[in-house]
């Protein structure tokens, strides 16, 4: 059930009628706190929406329609609407085995599937809320994804310290030729997040156009060659002429030397520039990690590509991860549909 304290003067909205969930609208003309539903459900705070589980408890209390959206898909997951399917494996990437998910939507026994490799950022992982998101959209439309984690990421191995952007794009390219190995494939699609978006955008470049049909880049870290040259890597400093063995960055993490050298002369664009094939870039104005001006050159670079501007969105899209998920899945709807 869901509660709203200012319901609006409209009919029942999409996903009441979706989740057929019984949507009482709540007015008791008191004060917050004298309000009878607040003392029920000890709320503290004025939020628009409340949803209450079977148990009686509050799941969620929020202002955001599209965080209710995100919540009731999880207490109603649409797997078995679309008959979808979770399978893990390891690939040998680079640096070890990565540890690699698949997600197929339901078809018919011998039907091909189109492919969506995604690829998440620095320090990141493949079960990302992003990432999920977008893997959660493909299956709607009848896309099948693969999230893996980088060397030195997540549940793959090797060490964070010797992981370079040449040797993640190994492990894409690692990735690719298990997927193109499939019987049950059709075409590929690379997605990529912040690096992420860099090592799939030079891993199109260098696979070519041929090989990859259509490129989604999410806040493209292309930022990171410059940080390199200038010596500052996500707030730690060094000398970017004489890098040490490893540079300590937050939360246990250490930059290798490798990394810095390799960052430094980092052939992003004229690499990516190989690929000419459907791209897609998706960037927030309010992003302060990676400018939004590295998607436009890659817009620059990319005849067929098209470019998303989200006002006030920062680098994670934590603003609406959902709606950069479903113009990913959108996009990639039009070329590798059903």
């Amino acid at each position: 059930m869901v509660r709203q304290r200012h319901p609006p003067a409209t009919d029942n909205p999409p996903w009441a009628d979706k989740y057929h969930i019984g949507y009482t609208q709540v007015s008791e003309l008191k004060r917050m706190r004298e309000a009878a539903v607040t003392t029920a459900y000890g709320l503290h705070w004025i939020p628009s929406y409340v949803i209450i589980g079977a148990d009686g408890k509050v799941c969620l209390s929020t202002v955001l329609t599209w965080k209710l959206e995100k919540k009731l898909m999880e207490i109603f997951p649409d797997d078995k609407k679309y008959g979808s399917t979770v399978s893990d494996t390891t690939i040998m990437g680079s640096k070890g085995l990565l540890s690699t998910l698949i997600l197929k939507p339901g078809v018919e026994e011998g039907q091909k599937l189109d492919v969506a490799i995604i690829m998440h950022g620095f320090t990141g992982n493949k079960n990302e809320t992003l990432l999920e998101d977008i893997s959660r959209e493909l299956i709607k439309k009848g896309i099948a994804s693969v999230r893996f984690d980088f060397n030195g990421h997540g549940k793959s191995e090797g060490k964070f310290e010797e992981m370079t952007v040449p040797n993640e794009i190994e492990d894409a390219k690692a990735i690719y030729r298990f997927v193109r190995g499939l019987p049950w494939v059709r075409r590929i699609a690379l997605v990529g997040h912040s690096q992420g978006g860099v090592v799939a955008s030079m891993t199109a470049g260098e696979l070519g156009t041929d090989s990859v049909s259509a490129v989604a880049l999410l806040a493209p870290a292309a930022v990171l060659r410059d940080d390199a040259i200038r010596g500052n890597t996500m707030g730690a400093s060094y000398d970017p002429l004489d890098p040490p063995e490893k540079v300590k960055l937050f939360n246990g993490f250490y930059l290798g030397h490798d990394y810095i050298r390799t960052a430094f002369s980092l052939p992003i664009y004229d690499t990516a520039a190989k690929y000419q094939g459907p791209a897609l870039l998706v960037h927030g104005n309010a992003d302060h990690i990676v400018p939004y001006t590295y998607s436009e050159r890659y817009h620059s670079i990319w005849p067929k590509s098209q470019y998303v501007l989200l006002e006030h969105f920062d680098h994670g899209f934590s603003q609406n991860q959902q709606r950069a998920a479903e113009i990913v899945a959108d996009f990639l709807g039009k070329i590798l549909a059903w």
